[in-house]
């Protein structure tokens, strides 16, 4: 079993889970990608024109991941997570 040490506390994996994975792994940069876009799109239910400067803040960002990401194994990346269309007009 893995154990991390964290501030003088070991956490258990199992215990906790391993939602996000190992850093530097598919699993975790796809996790973020996710937490990214479920939040541009809460924005764009509640008050796309409110909040249009963090949509098109975190658009960008999952832009800048996909296109930095590169699979060393020659395998394409899994299915990226979507952000809802947006219409800013007032």
């Amino acid at each position: 079993m893995k154990r991390t040490q964290l501030s003088g506390v070991e956490l258990d994996r199992k215990t906790f889970g391993d939602d996000y994975g190992e850093p530097l792994k598919i699993k975790r940069m796809l996790k973020l990608a996710n937490v990214i876009a479920s939040i541009a799109n809460l924005f764009i239910r509640n008050d796309a024109v409110r909040y249009r400067v963090a949509i098109d803040d975190q658009k960008s960002d999952l832009q800048f991941l996909k296109g930095h990401y590169r699979r060393t194994d020659g395998h394409h990346l899994p299915p990226w997570p979507k952000v809802s269309a947006t219409d800013f007009a007032i």
